[in-house]
């Protein structure tokens, strides 16, 4: 990661995944039963938002190693984001 800290890039991830919901509403839904998440996008959301951001950040870019952390996170795709 450059110049980011894991709390600002964490809460980039978590406005991303927000926006995925809110703007791709059926494409977020697809996701999440793709991958059983449990309970409602929403519940997801609550769940990200208590997540210890290093942690996070770490297990995001596992999973996602091409996504970008930086001062661009902001605009990466938002479903990208919710499917990492």
């Amino acid at each position: 990661m450059s110049q980011l800290s894991y709390e600002l890039a964490w809460l980039m991830i978590q406005d991303l995944v927000a926006g995925a919901m809110e703007d791709h509403y059926e494409q977020a839904e697809s996701l999440a039963r793709k991958y059983n998440l449990p309970g409602d996008l929403r519940d997801l959301l609550v769940f990200l938002a208590n997540l210890e951001p290093s942690e996070a950040i770490k297990d995001f870019q596992d999973a996602n190693p091409d996504f970008p952390l930086n001062k661009d996170t902001a605009k990466g795709d938002p479903l990208k984001a919710l499917e990492a």
